[in-house]
């Protein structure tokens, strides 16, 4: 596939309700995983585990902040995905630039209390989040044309796809 080609695939596939769509179940997947390594922590180690730490290591706080923030994020979402089955894209693009942002609002917890969480829910969950982002970010790139000259062929950018899958949002495909 060309160039040309190609990058109109991936704005097509970016831009398509069944990318939103996955973008949305990742997120489900984020919430759950999440909740799954709080409670796998607590099932795991004694309350005096976290007597000596800072308030902001505990799994406590992702609870009050983090977890918080990703079901109200959740809630959003999937509004925006009604919404977006309709071409309205304006809370899509509002909770995507929300994801964006995410990163700086957990600079102030610490992720200290995963080494004492199941490892495989442990990177689930951050399996979880790095979807979420790239995908949070490559549909507000698309939907707000913040691509740039190539960018959005850089696959250390939007991660490899399949162009046999591209293709199918090709025009005149099907």
């Amino acid at each position: 596939m060309d160039k040309a080609t190609k990058k109109q695939a991936l704005l097509n596939y970016f831009s398509s309700f069944d990318y939103a769509q996955e973008l949305v179940l990742d997120h489900d997947d984020l919430v759950s995983w999440l909740e799954e390594c709080i409670e796998d922590f607590r099932l795991r180690n004694p309350p005096e585990l976290t007597q000596d730490w800072q308030v902001w290591e505990t799994p406590d706080e992702w609870e009050r902040r983090v977890l918080t923030n990703f079901r109200s994020t959740n809630q959003r979402f999937h509004q925006a995905l009604g919404l977006y089955r309709q071409g309205d894209t304006e809370l899509m693009e509002r909770v995507c630039s929300a994801i964006r942002g995410l990163s700086k609002n957990m600079d102030v917890v610490s992720e200290r209390w995963f080494k004492y969480v199941d490892s495989y829910k442990a990177r689930k969950y951050a399996a979880a989040y790095n979807d979420v982002s790239e995908k949070a970010a490559n549909v507000y790139n698309t939907l707000r044309g913040r691509w740039g000259e190539d960018k959005i062929l850089r696959e250390t950018i939007t991660d490899p796809i399949d162009e046999a899958k591209l293709k199918e949002y090709l025009p005149g495909h099907g």
